[in-house]
């Protein structure tokens, strides 16, 4: 028997099957509700927002569904203003 898992090594571990298991789906969704290149970076900001707050989405019953309504909720720069990433202001 070998040492026992640090907690970092275990919440890593766990996010990466998180993203192994639902990265390919959260990419699907976000592309057919938003394009393929919006829907790309949506995909990339869905799964750093479920890193930067891993304690809590880890713990959740529906990850992917947190993930794909993050992204909504941010703002896009370089608009000169604040839009909504769905297009809508």
């Amino acid at each position: 028997m070998g040492p026992a898992e640090s907690p970092a090594a275990t919440t890593m571990r766990a996010f990466d099957a998180f993203v192994r298991d639902d990265g390919e789906r959260l990419r699907r969704v976000l592309a057919a509700q938003h394009g393929p290149d919006l829907g790309n970076d949506l995909t990339s900001d869905a799964i750093a927002f479920a890193w930067e707050h891993w304690d809590r989405v880890g713990a959740m019953a529906n990850r992917s569904g947190t993930c794909i309504a993050s992204p909504r909720h941010r703002p896009v720069e370089g608009f000169g203003r604040t839009v909504r990433r769905s297009g809508l202001n």
